[in-house]
């Protein structure tokens, strides 16, 4: 044993997994691997067996290598990951003690590694108990992107899932199935579960491919996967079933809860109880007219049920009459009812004989399909319950397809009369015998002998018209149930889309309504600034006054301390003066103390009088300081009224809009516009409103003629011709009395240039000559 091994185990936070190699530590693990190991080594084997040469692997979350060591000692070229150096560490020195083994062990992070990821880069990966902290850092959507991407890389991966009921930190962030987080993969299945050293709460252990069925020692790649048995299935399982197909074999995985938790209890038990049957038959049957595949394999568990058999060659009944490709009719009921009969003839009956389970070879081979629908129970698993009944709509369902498709699960067609003669006549005596009478071998007897039987419409009664009358009207009411049902499909579509417009439009309005916002704001920021510059001014001149009082106490304390230092010095003197007076003489005694009282008293004075001047401007300072709260508290109401007018203002301004651009303010206009007539006339007569519809007529008018100037030179000769044109030159100066003003000074002008013209002496003398040239 390896020293420095010794030392980087002990440097790990936690010996999760037994170290490979050195069973000397085992009892330090915290898990025991081996029950788990098993199962990951007989999957191995039989994906490598498959595959035919050693798998690559790759562990995510590697830990102390366990896993790796061990795959990598059955020939795997492994790679693991982890992020703890101190793991790595541990690996690369046990990797170094195997050096023969094939293996390699890199720190990263699983998501980084995910991302990087090549398709087949890897054929098998392991990932146990890691993508629970993954799903507590990135959630639940981000971890299924990367499980997918990580199943469509790779052939098969092997996941043990925590579980939300685990009481740690990160365990409610997990889903409240495990299996949400591989359920968009094309394959997966619950092979076992474990505990953990962490809690009683097991963990489940997932087989996870988009390409391999991976079922103990089968695993076989698959072609193709459906959730629903056949195109027409409405989810009428809720996605509780799957089912796997390739050249070679057919697998079903039934669960018995579904994901979604859709699924009922009843519905999963029917679910086990199918797949059982369908194993039961399959492995004991031996009926020479019914062939039957080979069953691989079967078994079931707490949470779901499988099995694989051989895949029998062929296309469904209801893929060839949808694609309109010619059938055998005669003998596709003749095998049929070979078949059914042979069944009765041992007590079984099959529940769903429906054209999705019945197999057609391209050598016209007819096989039925879906045994779990098998048992003892003379009854059809749906409407109309009755099992020969529901034959009847089959035959109708080969024969009138398109009126078939129409319905919502089977169409309303038992009676025989829409079906060709021969066929028509077979099921019409078929209904004539007593209903306890019915068999499958009445039923087969009965087509064989049909070219010899009556014809149905010499026989009918009127009671059998009125039931095919009833059963058409019945089979139209489903037509338009189909139709109301597609209209009901394209109105979801449109309410969608409107949907959709809606979510645009209110985006925009909500884009147009956060512009106009910051406009407000940007408003309001300018009309607060005003206000803190007016606050701010005054609180500038608080300050001032402030530290203006306070040095003005300053100065009153130091001419405080200036007479207590006088008096001081007074009392040192006092002190002198008794000292004299207990020296003096007796006679001087009195005049002493008379002088010190005196002095006393004058101190008690001046100090009297000192602290009330203190009191005094501590009083004033005291007061400047109230009145100059109260004049903040005013200035703050004052920005309380300023906001809320603003407020009020844009408030106002938002419905004086909305009246202004309202249809109703356009369409009163000419009402308001007559009121108002009105009440200028009753205010100021008619005769004045007269002369003010003149005088605005007369203003048009010259309005008008002075914008368009060979009209005023009309009007003006038409005027001097008439003789009116002094008249209306004084119309058109009381009207104008600023242009009467402005053509005095022009005319003022005129005369001054004439007068300068006249008494020439004025002019400047180039100005004159350049007349004088003009004059000549």
């Amino acid at each position: 044993m390896s020293m420095t091994l010794q030392d980087l185990v002990s440097a790990l936070p936690e010996v999760y997994q037994p170290i490979y190699g050195h069973a000397e530590w085992n009892q330090e693990a915290s898990r025991d691997c081996n029950e788990r190991l098993l199962i990951i080594n007989k999957q191995y084997d039989a994906l490598a067996k498959t595959l035919d040469r050693p798998l690559r692997v790759l562990d995510l979350g590697c830990a102390q290598g366990f896993f790796s060591l061990n795959l990598a000692n059955r020939g795997a070229t492994v790679t693991g990951i982890d992020f703890l150096q101190e793991n790595i560490d541990v690996c690369r020195a046990l990797a170094q003690e195997n050096s023969n083994l094939d293996v390699n062990f890199t720190i990263g992070r699983i998501e980084g590694t995910i991302q990087h990821l090549n398709p087949d880069d890897y054929d098998f990966v392991i990932g146990l108990s890691v993508f629970h902290h993954i799903v507590y850092q990135h959630g639940i959507p981000q971890v299924k992107e990367w499980l997918f991407k990580l199943a469509d890389s790779v052939k098969l991966m092997v996941l043990e899932l925590a579980v939300k009921e685990e009481p740690l930190y990160w365990g409610e962030a997990q889903p409240n199935d495990p299996r949400e987080l591989i359920e968009q993969c094309h394959f997966y299945h619950q092979v076992a579960s474990f505990p953990t050293h962490l809690s009683d709460i097991s963990r489940p252990m997932y087989f996870v491919s988009n390409g391999y069925v991976a079922l103990g020692d089968f695993c076989q790649p698959f072609l193709q996967w459906y959730d629903n048995p056949y195109s027409a299935d409405r989810n009428i399982h809720k996605g509780s079933r799957r089912y796997y197909f390739s050249d070679e074999y057919v697998c079903k995985i039934f669960q018995h809860k579904s994901v979604n938790g859709q699924l009922t209890e009843v519905e999963g038990k029917r679910n086990a109880a199918e797949l059982k049957a369908e194993a039961e038959f399959l492995s004991c049957s031996s009926l020479p007219d019914m062939t039957t595949p080979k069953l691989f394999l079967s078994d079931e568990s707490e949470t779901e049920s499988w099995l694989v058999m051989e895949r029998l060659p062929g296309n469904l009944l209801m893929e060839r009459l949808k694609n309109k490709e010619n059938i055998d009719y005669e003998s596709l009921f003749s095998q049929i009812l070979k078949q059914l009969v042979e069944l009765e003839n041992i007590g079984l009956y099959h529940d769903d004989v429906r054209s999705w389970n019945i197999m057609i070879s391209d050598d016209q081979q007819v096989n039925l399909i879906d045994y779990g629908s098998i048992s003892n129970a003379k009854k059809d698993c749906a409407w109309p319950g009755n099992i020969f009944q529901s034959f009847f709509i089959l035959v109708n369902e080969i024969f009138l397809p398109e009126q078939a498709r129409t319905a919502f699960i089977r169409p309303v067609m038992i009676s025989p009369f829409k079906l060709p003669r021969l066929y028509a006549n077979w099921l019409y005596a078929f209904w004539k015998v007593p209903q306890a009478e019915w068999s499958f071998g009445l039923l087969n007897d009965l087509f064989h002998d049909k070219e010899n039987l009556f014809e149905f419409d010499e026989l009918a009664s009127g009671s059998e018209s009125w039931i095919a009358a009833q059963e058409q009207m019945m089979v139209f009411e489903q037509e338009k149930l189909k139709e109301v049902e597609s209209k009901l499909n394209n109105l979801i579509n449109a309410v969608t889309h409107l949907d959709h417009r809606f979510s645009t439009a209110l985006e925009h309005s909500n884009q147009q309504l956060d512009v106009y916002r910051d406009e407000l704001k940007n408003k309001f920021v300018l009309l607060k600034q005003s206000v803190p510059e007016q606050i701010t001014s005054l609180s500038e001149q608080l300050i001032s006054s402030l530290d203006q009082a306070k040095k003005e106490l300053e100065q009153r304390l130091q001419l405080t301390e200036r007479t207590v230092d006088n008096l001081t010095s007074e009392n040192a003197e006092l002190q002198k003066i008794e000292n004299r007076i207990n020296n003096s003489t007796s006679k001087n005694l009195e005049l002493h103390q008379c002088e010190l009282r005196r002095i006393e008293e004058e101190v008690q004075r001046l100090a009297s009088e000192n602290i009330e001047l203190q009191r005094c401007e501590l009083q004033r300072i005291e007061q400047q300081l109230e009145k100059l709260a109260a004049e903040n508290a005013s200035l703050q109401e004052a920005e309380r009224k300023i906001n809320k007018l603003t407020e009020e203002n844009i408030v106002l301004q938002q419905q004086t809009q909305a009246i202004l651009s309202s249809r109703s303010w356009r369409m009163t206009a000419g009402y308001r516009y007559v009121g108002l007539q009105i009440h200028l006339l009753r205010k100021f007569g008619a005769i004045q409103r007269g002369k003010h519809l003149v005088k605005r007529v007369l203003n048009k008018a010259f309005s008008f003629l002075r914008s368009h100037p060979r009209m005023k030179i009309f009007v003006i000769n038409l005027t001097h011709r008439t003789g009116l044109y002094p008249n209306a030159v004084r119309v058109y100066q009381r009207l104008n009395p600023a242009h009467r003003a402005c053509q005095q000074d022009i005319i003022q002008q005129h005369s001054h240039l004439e007068r300068q013209l006249e008494v020439r002496d004025d002019l400047p003398p180039e100005v004159n000559e350049i007349y004088q040239k003009i004059k000549k």
